[in-house]
């Protein structure tokens, strides 16, 4: 599932998930303001494939809880 907003919104959206008992249900938000997807790391449920990612010409910066794409 892809939620419109930042960080703050991914929380809340898996929250309310969890919540649901739904957490195979992968999350991911779609930053406006940067252009870039970010992805919490662990409870996301999505997994990054970082080499694919390079071969379609894109990267991702890591922090310690999130990837930006």
């Amino acid at each position: 599932m892809l939620i419109d907003g930042g960080k703050g919104q991914l929380d809340a959206a898996m929250k309310a998930r969890d919540e649901q008992g739904q957490e195979q249900i992968p999350l991911s938000v779609l930053a406006k303001r940067e252009e870039q997807i970010v992805i919490q790391k662990g409870k996301s449920n999505v997994n990054l494939n970082e080499a694919e990612l390079h071969r379609l010409g894109g990267f991702a910066t890591e922090s310690e809880d999130f990837y930006s794409c």
